[in-house]
């Protein structure tokens, strides 16, 4: 190994270290969610921006340092889930605005991530209505200076398509699929033409084996990732999602869940301040599960344990996989290490870029939904044997102030039982 190769090696692995999301385990642990949407635009952006082959070292020891203070080295159903590579935690909050004041946790908050990919830069069709009292005057020619601008999100859920047509796009993450594959496959593209370039021009095949490493891990995560919980639909006819923990709560739950369902649906505002300002319409029993238990992995079985202990076993090799390289320089001639050198450094260039510019979302499935909502389309997310239909509004005001004032009128018409079009002006 020369010098110069050793040296930068040691920068390399320095540097880059300090650069990896932590996503990047989660991605690892959940590729049916991760990889997701596959169109020519999220594979460009897999292809450059996903390769594992960097020094991953320090992002594998803190994942692992999270599993390892949950409990989860324990032993089976031992330690939490919530807030590890496997289920992250949101730290987000809701409040049932029709029932209580009180917040409660969101965990891993699917919907939440679904809006912070919404397109808020102008692509999105949403519009600027005043909702002031005294709307119905003449608005003044110049709204006074506002700081930002703020957007309301309004999610509405239904255990049957309000779409009278039925063209709503059915988009579910339960299984394994092509595009899944796909995915997986094209975020290592760029590992692998590195990996034949060694292969042809140095003939150094151990070299271009251990670059396609990655790429092997990533594909034996789709055959032992951990089980997931689904939505599972309440008896009765209308087939609305709960928790699996719901469900088994009493011998009466069945009753219990039908009366359910025969509630009228509740209005649930999402505290995050970082989207703006987010309500959420529908049944409990079609909102609550995602606040609670929904992708929360299953710990049934030993089986369920085997899978938790080889993701752990995955993430470990990342914690080898740069130090292995680097003493694997001792091997190569000149030429070689600086391919492994250059791979080294674009790897890190892309996670900047990818860091930088928040692509880490790309591909995941709530990218796909958030997609199809801001172009106004209807979504049909089904997840075991349950589906739930949804669609988003979204409406522009001037202030804070004059969100928190919009909020509170439409919980304040819905405690009225007038629910009217959330864009329609209020009197």
């Amino acid at each position: 190994m020369t010098a110069v190769a050793g040296a930068l090696g040691s920068v390399i692995g320095y540097v880059g270290a300090e650069v990896a999301e932590p996503t990047v385990f989660e991605r690892l642990l959940w590729p049916q969610r991760f990889y997701n949407y596959a169109t020519p635009r999220t594979l460009f952006l897999s292809a450059l921006t996903m390769p594992m082959g960097g020094p991953l070292h320090k992002a594998a020891l803190e994942t692992l340092d999270a599993i390892r203070e949950n409990g989860l080295y324990r032993g089976a159903r031992r330690g939490h889930m919530l807030g590890t590579a496997f289920y992250h935690n949101t730290r987000a909050s809701y409040v049932n605005r029709t029932a209580s004041d009180s917040d409660s946790e969101i965990r891993n908050g699917f919907w939440v991530e679904v809006l912070k990919m919404v397109d808020q830069g102008g692509r999105g069709q949403w519009a600027y209505h005043d909702r002031r009292s005294g709307s119905s005057e003449s608005l003044p020619k110049q709204l006074p200076m506002s700081r930002a601008k703020q957007l309301l999100f309004t999610l509405s859920f239904s255990n049957s398509s309000p779409n009278s047509s039925g063209h709503a796009v059915s988009v579910s993450e339960d299984e394994v699929t092509r595009n899944t594959i796909l995915g997986v496959v094209f975020s290592e593209l760029s590992t692998i033409i590195f990996a034949v370039v060694v292969g042809i021009w140095q003939k150094a095949f151990w070299l271009s084996g251990l670059l396609v490493l990655p790429l092997l891990v990533k594909l034996i995560s789709l055959v032992v990732s951990v089980r997931r919980e689904s939505l599972v639909p309440l008896p009765g006819p209308h087939h609305n999602p709960t928790s699996i923990k719901l469900q088994q709560t009493s011998k009466d739950t069945p009753k219990a869940a039908l009366e359910a369902t025969a509630k009228p649906a509740d209005i649930y505002e999402v505290i995050s301040p970082s989207i703006g300002f987010v309500l959420i319409r529908g049944q409990a029993a079609l909102i609550l599960p995602f606040f609670r238990h929904y992708g929360h992995p299953l710990r049934e079985t030993h089986y369920d344990r085997f899978r938790e202990i080889c993701g752990i076993v995955l993430i470990y090799i990342f914690i080898l996989y740069f130090p292995g390289g680097l003493i694997a320089l001792l091997w190569m001639d000149p030429n070689t290490q600086y391919l492994w050198l250059g791979y080294q450094s674009y790897a890190i260039f892309v996670m900047h870029i990818s860091r930088l510019f928040g692509f880490g979302g790309t591909a995941r499935t709530e990218e796909r939904i958030a997609r199809l909502l801001q172009d106004g389309k209807e979504v049909c997310l089904h997840s075991g044997e349950a589906k739930v239909w949804v669609s988003l509004d979204i409406n522009e005001v001037d202030s804070v102030a004059m969100g928190r004032q919009m909020v509170n009128s439409i919980v304040t018409d819905h405690a009225r039982g007038r629910s009217i079009p959330v864009d329609a002006p209020y009197p």
